[in-house]
């Protein structure tokens, strides 16, 4: 170890920036992995999974089912329940349901504004949409059409709230099997996203929820992404302000820091460069590596700092925490990364990419704080 501190100590400035230059060309390949995301929930499944197998055949068989479940639901319910069955409420689902044609790829539209309902007169059977002008119905008609759709068994608890408090439009959507998923639901779920601002503008005293196939596939990226943008930076500057208090220092933060995100960069860059594909649980990557990164830095650091306050001088204080720590570091980052690494019995492909992943940034952070850090 005193040989090892040597040697970096005479070749700090090429240890610095190499370090730079590799985490440049790593960052490159993290680029590449932003660049390759993947947000189908398909992805969670490995292609000979049983379920997923026995679904593509029901799709291939029947028909897809991609779809969005868009929910009206009042925003302050009276008591008793029927609370769907007003004018205005019945004037939302039908907006709604013509709006939703005007999505991208909506080959359907179903919602009891447009339920083809039968009916008798005579010998004549008469099908027509349950309604067609909501704000010319009175309460005979309220009632009519409450009483029809409660009592329809194709309708309760699929597009209507057995208590009549909810309905429901759901949308189905025809994707072909060669698109891009992540894109088409993207585009999907950016134009429901503008509806629903519109719908609210609208109507203002109704609620309007989304969920199904395509809402949750968008919600595992727009998940990560948010974390990525608020929660991440909230840590870091936590973590800073931390080791601010306990190194009493500017420059152990920093490089602590720079640490921190080299070897990030090298963990997502390895992805990127080896074809791994962005998911919702790779955004989990930064926070992992950042908690072994620190408690490696600060293994180093602490021993430095308590050495110089010691009187010791600063070569001597960074051989003494290098004799002291390098073992220990070692053994906690190999252990880790094998931990990680047995996710890879996961039946899931994100989760063995993430541990992968993982392991590759948690041995990274090792060897960037036993050498770009000591430099």
């Amino acid at each position: 170890m005193e040989k090892y501190t040597s040697v970096v100590q005479r070749f700090r400035f090429l240890i610095i920036i190499m370090s730079f230059l590799l985490m440049a060309l790593m960052g490159k390949g993290a680029g590449i992995l932003f660049n390759n995301q993947d947000n189908d929930y398909r992805t969670f499944f490995s292609p000979d999974n049983p379920e997923l197998m026995a679904y593509d055949f029901i799709q291939e068989t029947y028909t897809k089912a991609d779809n969005a479940l868009l929910v009206i639901a009042p925003k302050e319910p009276k008591e008793g329940s029927n609370h769907i069955f007003t004018n205005k409420s019945l004037e939302a689902i039908q907006w709604l349901t013509e709006a939703s044609w005007q999505l991208p790829f909506s080959a359907r539209v179903d919602s009891i504004s447009n339920y083809q309902h039968t009916k008798a007169e005579g010998d004549d059977m008469l099908v027509a949409e349950l309604y067609e002008d909501a704000n010319s119905l009175n309460q005979t008609d309220r009632d009519r059409i409450s009483d029809i759709v409660i009592n329809e068994k194709l309708l309760v608890r699929r597009l209507i709230a057995a208590n009549g408090n909810a309905a429901g439009i759901n949308v189905t959507f025809s994707i072909a099997d060669d698109a891009d998923q992540t894109i088409v639901f993207k585009s999907i779920a950016d134009d429901i996203y503008t509806l629903r601002e519109e719908f609210k503008r609208k109507f203002p005293d109704l609620e309007l929820y989304l969920t199904g196939i395509v809402m949750m596939n968008q919600a595992l990226a727009d998940a990560g992404q948010s974390d990525a943008k608020n929660l991440v930076p909230i840590m870091y500057l936590i973590v800073m302000m931390i080791l601010l208090v306990m190194l009493r220092s500017v420059v152990p933060v920093i490089g602590t820091m720079i640490v921190i995100f080299m070897s990030i960069a090298w963990a997502y860059g390895f992805a990127g460069y080896a074809g791994f594909k962005l998911t919702s649980p790779i955004f989990s990557v930064m926070n992992i590596v950042l908690t072994l990164a620190v408690a490696d830095s600060v293994h180093l650091l602490m021993t430095f700092v308590q050495g110089m306050r010691n009187g010791a001088e600063k070569y001597d204080a960074l051989k003494e925490s290098i004799r002291v720590n390098s073992w220990p570091i070692f053994l906690t980052s190999v252990t880790t990364a094998i931990g990680f690494l047995t996710l890879n019995f996961s039946e899931t492909p994100p989760f063995r990419d993430l541990g992968n992943i993982t392991a590759v940034g948690v041995m990274a952070a090792w060897l960037t704080s036993m050498t770009f850090l000591p430099a």
